[in-house]
């Protein structure tokens, strides 16, 4: 009994009725209870992010609980029981990585909160996963499927699913376009926000002038004459606008060369799974 006390009354058998004894009071203090995280929101930002209000939900929150970033406090606004907000500077989010959250409760009773992990991507010319659902309830054993698209240009795609109840697993199939998330049959119930990292690598393809080098010829046997009158970076700068663009009669003499780029970013969605 929280903060209250219990009452033990002894009795004694006399002539086949009870008869009232001595009345004891004992009291029992009993702090705050653990606190546990169900769900972040946001679960995920990128890399580079303004400052922005996390929200934990979850139970067992008091007055005098704190949101750790890490191993860092956050200044924390209590909601209810059920619900927590901090600021999350832009520090905290500079670069990419996984930052695992708690909440701690400052009693001797209490200790810190089941770990919730938030992913900080490194972005990308890739759009975000967009999922068909985002909801999906399965029975304990089952497996909830998630069709996702994901950037045209993608490939080399992996996944990990940050958050997941026990006993459960994810994957992704390029094949089907899908992502699957397999419980197992001791997976407890209940309602689970997952966040789930693409790695992916990106190709992307640019378009650069290569003027010819043979237009400049010309321009060298006039070099000391015009570098001793300091006309001879402004005659560069003349040929490399114009003239090597556009030859007599008006045939170009510059060549178009395609560069291609690759580059790996991790991008996130969220999903959530109901296990009934």
């Amino acid at each position: 009994l929280a903060n209250g006390a219990c009452i033990l009354q002894a009795a004694q058998a006399g002539n086949g009725n009870w008869l009232p004894a001595a009345s004891v009071t004992q009291t029992f203090n009993v702090g705050p209870v653990s606190p546990s995280i169900s769900s972040l929101a946001p679960g995920f930002v990128s890399s580079g992010a303004a400052p922005f209000t996390l929200t934990v939900n979850g139970s067992g929150f008091v007055a005098t609980s704190t949101i750790y970033w890490g191993s860092t406090p956050l200044t924390t606004t209590y909601v209810g029981a059920a619900q927590l907000t901090a600021q999350v500077p832009a520090a905290d989010v500079a670069s990419a990585g996984i930052t695992s959250v708690t909440v701690q409760t400052p009693a001797a009773t209490a200790a810190a909160s089941n770990p919730l992990q938030f992913e900080v991507d490194s972005g990308g010319a890739g759009a975000d996963p967009s999922f068909a659902s985002v909801s999906v309830t399965v029975q304990p054993g089952s497996a909830a499927t998630y069709p996702v698209k994901l950037s045209a240009s993608a490939s080399n795609v992996s996944v990990q699913c940050l958050n997941l109840p026990p006993g459960a697993t994810c994957s992704y199939s390029s094949a089907t376009n899908s992502l699957t998330i397999a419980t197992s049959a001791s997976t407890p119930a209940g309602t689970y926000v997952i966040t789930a990292v693409f790695t992916q690598t990106l190709t992307t393809s640019a378009a650069g002038l290569i003027f010819l080098p043979v237009l400049l010829l010309p321009l060298v046997a006039v070099r000391r004459k015009w570098a001793a009158r300091g006309l001879w970076l402004a005659a560069v700068l003349a040929v490399a606008a114009g003239v090597t663009v556009m030859g007599c009669g008006g045939t170009s003499k510059s060549q178009t060369q395609t560069q291609t780029q690759t580059q790996t970013v991790t991008n996130s969605g969220s999903v959530t799974l109901v296990v009934q």
